[in-house]
């Protein structure tokens, strides 16, 4: 290859995620320089027009999140640091907006294993962050890999303020004034476990009584529902969204924490490494190892690396747990509905969380033709709820399942 092709050739195999490629040019070439640099119009390299953002998507040639991982780590030994940042002003690979293909590829496995448990001074199944702390010390990107998530007592937390972050169990339901846009303090978010007729029919009776008292109206609508795990350092926050998506599993990310006087918290492996260790458990172990072998959170390294103004917004739109406002009310309830059919991974748990009397509550609020066929059989076999005289809201799709 001649030399004037092989900075492109060598820049264009880490842009698709062809690691190998790369080695090899290398391998056959010696090192290459590239140089980046920005021109009066366009983007040069090695003082010859680039156009990076003509690369869609990202990484694409990548054939696991662990191969994204290695390539990443690879980029400033092969004199690549300033795609990601490293010993350089420029993130080009971590800019541009077709990476959020790559984050979504790089999400789809997480972390199906128990996490450590700090308490009593003592770090109990410390195999996930055994793994992290020998990844942080051998990583280009080591605070990125030095982020994780544990168990701690309640009691705990408050004494390391600056070292566990908690976490909060987000199980609850918004229901407002139907006129609300007129009386923006008529909002109350009830705990899932504290729905009840009773509580539904006082706010009701209260808010008719103010504006429909001839109750020609229903005056109380539902308007929120959340079954998520969320920071509490802020309503926005990327990094820890980011974190639960890689590290936490589908049960925890929605919410359920079956760690009775626990809390979730994000922390570090350097504070957590400081403590004692208990012994390593083998299924655990064997997870942790599965999973750390293709961990490779591009999102985050990008966040911290790159130009919070160049990433595309898709990159922080992390879907983490359930949470559905009224945007289209009928279809979040149908959608809510639907988590309660039987392919559904946490149905038993989701079904545990609804109180009978929420799910009433839905039914008599939009049993007057904004069910679709799916939520009306879901009522009536997991709630015993009478359908036979709601209205029906007849969608396309559901004919098949109808018939």
């Amino acid at each position: 290859m001649p030399a004037n092709d092989q900075g492109e050739a060598l820049a264009h195999a880490a842009f698709y995620g062809d690691i190998y490629i790369g080695k090899r040019l290398l391998e056959l070439h010696g090192p290459i320089v590239t140089s980046m640099e920005q021109g009066s119009s366009q983007t040069l390299l090695n003082g010859r027009p680039f156009y990076s953002d003509q690369v869609k998507p990202f990484l694409r040639n990548a054939a696991s999140a662990g191969e994204i991982a290695e390539l990443l780590d690879w980029l400033p030994s092969a004199g690549l640091g300033w795609m990601v940042g490293i010993d350089s002003d420029r993130s080009e690979l971590l800019n541009y907006g077709g990476l959020e293909k790559a984050c979504q590829f790089a999400r789809k496995t997480c972390f199906e294993g128990e996490l450590p448990t700090f308490s009593n001074g003592k770090i109990t199944n410390p195999e996930l962050l055994l793994a992290l702390y020998e990844q942080m010390n051998r990583s280009a990107y080591p605070a990125i890999y030095d982020k994780i998530l544990c168990w701690v007592p309640e009691h705990t937390v408050a004494q390391f303020p600056d070292d566990l972050v908690p976490f909060e169990s987000h199980q609850r339901v918004q229901v407002e004034d139907a006129d609300k846009d007129l009386r923006p303090d008529r909002t109350r978010w009830v705990p899932l476990s504290e729905c009840s007729k009773e509580l539904f029919n006082s706010l009701e009776n209260e808010w008719a009584a103010k504006t429909d008292p001839s109750r020609l109206y229903k005056s109380m609508r539902y308007s929120d529902l959340e079954l998520k795990t969320a920071s509490t350092k802020s309503a926005i926050d990327p990094e820890a969204d980011m974190l639960l998506g890689h590290l936490a599993n589908k049960s925890i990310r929605h919410g359920f924490w079956e760690h009775p006087g626990m809390v979730l918290c994000q922390s570090t492996a350097t504070f957590l490494s400081q403590f004692e260790m208990g012994g390593c458990q083998p299924d655990n172990q064997q997870r942790t190892q599965a999973f750390i072998e293709n961990y490779g959170p591009v999102d985050l390294i990008a966040l911290n690396h790159a130009d919070p103004s160049k990433l595309s917004a898709e990159l922080f739109n992390l879907k983490v747990g359930y949470k559905r406002g009224r945007e289209a009310e009928q279809y979040a309830v149908n959608n809510l509905l639907s988590r309660l059919n039987a392919p559904e991974p946490l149905r038993s748990q989701v079904k545990g969380a609804m109180p009978k009397e929420l799910i009433t509550f839905f039914a008599e609020l939009y049993g007057d033709g904004r069910l679709n066929a799916a939520s009306l059989g879901t009522l009536y076999r997991e709630y015993g709820i009478d359908n036979a005289r709601m209205a029906l809201k007849l969608y396309s799709e559901d004919i098949e399942k109808l018939h």
